[in-house]
């Protein structure tokens, strides 16, 4: 690890949150222009929507469009983590097990969709993201 990651340790989740974010962007794109291209979907049937995708295709897409959902909660805490050197073992873990958490709902959001394993997943990534802006107030009015 270099110095900045030393100084910083909750980079590099938000780095693994990041790529998580471009990969999806990817395979979503990958799909979306497959559908296209094999005729499954008509360009001027969704241009103002995404109901006329392929079935897997509005899976991936779902997938993907939640990455703008709690990881901005996410990454507010992360950013205000670094600016008020908060990284202790709590943050820290935090940080990872939501990001652990956002994989794991990705994949299962993109593959079987099982709501029964995707939602405890996705609860429990919004109890990380809880638990990091509640260490975040524990910091900011009390010091600690």
């Amino acid at each position: 690890m270099g110095p900045v990651l030393t100084l910083h340790p909750i980079l590099l989740p938000i780095f693994v949150q990041v790529l998580l974010f471009f990969v999806l962007a990817t395979i979503t794109g990958a799909v979306r222009f497959s559908a296209i291209g094999s005729g499954a979907v008509k360009p001027g049937d969704v241009g103002l929507g995404q109901k006329a995708w392929p079935a897997k295709t509005q899976q991936i897409s779902n997938a993907f469009n939640n990455q703008f959902e709690t990881p901005v909660y996410f990454f507010a805490a992360a950013i205000l983590a670094v600016a008020l050197q908060v990284q202790d073992a709590v943050m820290l873990a935090a940080a990872w097990l939501y990001v652990v958490t956002r994989i794991v709902h990705a994949l299962v959001y993109s593959t079987s969709n099982a709501v029964a394993l995707r939602f405890p997943v996705f609860a429990l990534g919004a109890v990380c993201v809880l638990v990091m802006w509640a260490r975040l107030a524990v910091f900011a009015f009390s010091g600690v």
